[in-house]
């Protein structure tokens, strides 16, 4: 990919809400021969302000900064997040690495949940997409929160959406409708765990092998179904997909591919669909996690190669889609499972994930919950489909496609998140 352009750059720095203006940024140079000494500022969250001696140095990460040698006093923190400050004796010709954990910002918002008839129910709170914990009572709130979803599975999810600038609510009434048309997808639950992600020995975008630590949560079994999709544009909530007399791969409008996983449909059509029935589309990281495991699968059934008794995929002996030139109905290859249970993360349909497409993201991705919602021109497909070679259906494998571009080999399922994450250096669980 390319590099980021300047606007994008500018817009980045934005985003962290740098208190100081561009201009107030320091160039100051110590004099000549002056004793020198080298600074190293991190930060957890990355992208914070630098505050050296009360001048801008920079964000986060800051590295290699020549500084005078002495007594200073180094600051990081944005319009967002508190402030976290040292004080520190910079000797000539050493270097000194600083590193913190800064915390967030908070407001407060009351929240009350309940049905249509007013009887209290409990639900889950999200916010920007990252699950908090029971939605009830007073909630402390990211001040910079963009996207506060209260959920409850079966339900509508109510929604509140927040702008920069503007004076927050104080009490946020969520009412949550039944779903009175979706057939919930059965859901296999996966417990939060730490893991290693991505390959070393891929393509380059697979590179390089980073942590990964996710919190718990639940992935569909199967491939979202040609019925279970009608079922959302019956109700008015997702775009029909295009049918079979259109494009002659597509399920839609073959009256026995109702079991098929449904295709020919883009990016946002798939948001949609999960977000009707209160669930997301799985990040990139949920995806893999799911496919390899703790073990590092090769592919998600083990380490025995792609065959016609584990996927629906192409291969010399049996031809595309092993012989029917097309899909398979869902979890029509049991012997391809994960040991959990899942079908079909290797071949059938590509998957959409909810992470932007950037072939450079694994050298910066968070630890944490690691999700890329920088906006790029292509969205992440995992998993290869009915007309992919046996090496498309890797667990690392990755591609890429225009978000609103609708395909015959593309498909997805949907994620819940669960639970409380694990820490940085804990693995938990045993997929």
């Amino acid at each position: 990919m390319n590099a980021p352009t300047p606007r994008k750059a500018l817009f980045g720095l934005l985003c962290f809400g740098a208190f100081l203006s561009l201009s107030a940024v320091s160039d100051e140079v110590p004099a000549a021969g002056a004793p020198l000494g080298t600074l190293y500022v991190y930060s957890t969250p990355p992208g914070l302000t630098v505050i050296i001696d009360r001048q801008e140095a920079g964000i986060t990460p800051l590295e290699a900064k020549r500084v005078s040698a002495g007594t200073h006093t180094v600051s990081v923190g944005s319009a967002c997040y508190e402030t976290l400050g040292w004080t520190v004796d910079l000797e000539a010709g050493s270097s000194l690495f600083l590193d913190g954990r800064v915390a967030a910002k908070t407001s407060v918002l009351e929240i009350l949940v309940r049905d249509g008839s007013g009887a209290g129910l409990t639900a889950d709170l999200f916010v920007d997409g990252a699950w908090m914990g029971p939605a009830a009572g007073r909630q402390h709130l990211p001040v910079c929160a963009r996207s506060v979803r209260v959920r409850r599975l079966g339900f509508e999810e109510a929604r509140l959406e927040l702008r920069e600038g503007k004076e927050k609510p104080l009490l946020f009434e969520a009412v949550l409708e039944p779903l009175m048309h979706a057939k919930l997808s059965d859901q296999v639950e996966l417990p939060g765990a730490c893991f290693d992600m991505g390959s070393n020995e891929g393509r380059e975008d697979e590179r390089p092998v980073h942590r990964a630590c996710l919190q718990p949560f639940s992935l569909d079994r199967h491939e979202v179904t040609v019925a279970e999709y009608r079922r959302c544009v019956e109700a008015g909530k997702c775009k029909r997909p295009r049918r079979r007399e259109e494009q002659p791969y597509c399920n839609e409008g073959s009256p026995d591919r109702s079991d098929h996983p449904v295709n020919c449909l883009n990016w946002m059509d798939a948001a949609a669909y999960c977000a009707w029935r209160g669930a997301d589309l799985p990040t990139e990281a949920q995806w893999e996690y799911a496919a390899r495991g703790l073990k590092g699968r090769p592919f998600p059934w083990g380490d025995s190669p792609p065959d016609c008794r584990r996927a629906v995929l192409a291969t010399r002996e049996e031809g595309l889609g092993c012989g029917r030139g097309t899909t398979w109905p869902v979890c029509s290859k049991p012997e391809g499972n994960t040991p959990e249970g899942v079908c079909d993360l290797g071949g059938n349909v590509w998957e959409f994930v909810a992470d932007w497409y950037d072939g450079q993201y694994y050298a910066r991705a968070p630890e944490q919950d690691p999700v890329n919602k920088e906006s790029f021109t292509n969205r992440v497909l995992r998993g290869g489909n009915w007309s992919s070679g046996p090496s498309s259906l890797r667990t690392t494998g990755r591609d890429w496609m225009f978000e609103a571009y609708s395909s015959h080999v593309a498909g997805f399922r949907c994620a819940s998140a669960r639970g409380t994450p694990p820490g940085p250096t804990q693995d938990v669980g045993k997929p």
